[in-house]
């Protein structure tokens, strides 16, 4: 209506008959209509708590519902975890590979032969291995190193840090463990811990022998240790008589882990592979004589299962350009 109030009892007198001229007297209602008025607001406002109360009802079955599924949830997770971590099985070994018979035994009574590959379910915790005569075994254990077994050798795989050798011998190749958790060789007459390292242990009933071919290992015997380094080979007797000797990287000592090897897989790999593979293989130095870019670059393929180790080498340097000198254990490319 386009009205100023003003701060003044005469101005506030006429703007109220103004309004009341436009807008009509209020008119007073009867008892019974008041009465009415009453109980519909009454009833609105009932309905309208009601209302709410139902809301919020539903609003805390919401919320107590989906903390319940949380809950639940959570405690399916937990359950999963749980049994994910204590229903793995500890993997000792990560294949196998057999030349010749060889047996596996879960009990050292029954035995079964073992085939070649992956053989991680039945290389269990606890598992007896022996290999009769002209046969041998060579295991890549859980940490990636080699274990080669020799003929007529009887063990039991206690571990992933154990191995407990009965008799015969092994020859563990350490060089390129993924953890640095050391395996524990455990014999009736010592046990020999390795520091990163290839060595060779022999036991019979009466004299335990370890020969390290690089690296460091560490001998307890009768409450004392005793560490050998690389070259290094000791026998000690069943009585407890030890005797110490030298022995070189590349000595017949260790002539039978070729054989228990495994051969060389030649499909993209390089003449510079196979030169590094064989000097590894029979403890050998390698002189490149300044070819080592060279035979990168020398791609071989075929396969050698079949050829000897000497055999492999002629085979492969005469497929190439270059030519190679065995010297006093240093190999030596021409």
């Amino acid at each position: 209506m386009g009205i100023k109030i003003e701060n003044t009892p005469t101005q506030q007198d006429t703007i109220i008959d103004e309004l009341l001229k436009t807008h009509g007297k209020r008119i007073q209602p009867d008892e019974m209509m008041a009465r009415r008025a009453r109980n519909n607001v009454h009833a609105h406002w009932q309905a309208s708590v009601a209302k709410q109360h139902q809301q919020q009802k539903q609003r805390k079955t919401f919320v107590l519902r989906m903390a319940a599924a949380v809950m639940l949830m959570v405690t399916t997770g937990f359950l999963v975890q749980y049994n994910l971590q204590n229903n793995t099985t500890e993997s000792i070994a990560h294949s196998l590979y057999v030349q010749g018979e060889v047996l596996i035994s879960t009990d050292n009574s029954n035995w079964q032969l073992a085939q070649q590959g992956d053989l991680t379910t039945l290389l269990s915790p606890g598992v007896w291995l022996k290999t009769s005569g002209d046969s041998y075994a060579n295991i890549t254990l859980s940490d990636n190193s080699q274990l080669r077994i020799n003929q007529n050798t009887q063990l039991q795989l206690m571990s992933q840090s154990e191995i407990k050798l009965l008799n015969g011998e092994i020859y563990h190749d350490a060089d390129d463990v993924i953890t640095s958790m050391p395996i524990t060789i455990s014999t009736s007459l010592g046990n020999i811990n390795h520091i990163g390292t290839r060595y060779l242990v022999n036991k019979n009933e009466t004299s335990l022998q370890v020969a390290v071919r690089n690296g460091l290992v560490e001998i307890s015997n009768s409450g004392s240790k005793k560490q050998l380094q690389a070259g290094e080979k000791i026998n000690i007797k069943a009585s407890g008589e030890q005797q110490e000797s030298i022995v070189l990287a590349y000595d017949r000592l260790w002539q039978w882990t070729q054989t228990a090897g495994q051969p060389f897989i030649a499909e993209n790999k390089s003449l510079h592979d196979f030169v590094s593979w064989y000097a590894h293989e029979n403890g050998y130095e390698i002189d490149w004589n300044q070819q080592q870019s060279r035979t990168k670059r020398v791609k071989l393929s075929g396969k050698f299962s079949k050829l000897t180790k000497d055999q492999q080498i002629k085979t492969v340097f005469l497929s190439t350009k270059f030519d190679y000198n065995i010297n006093q254990g240093v190999l030596k490319i021409l």
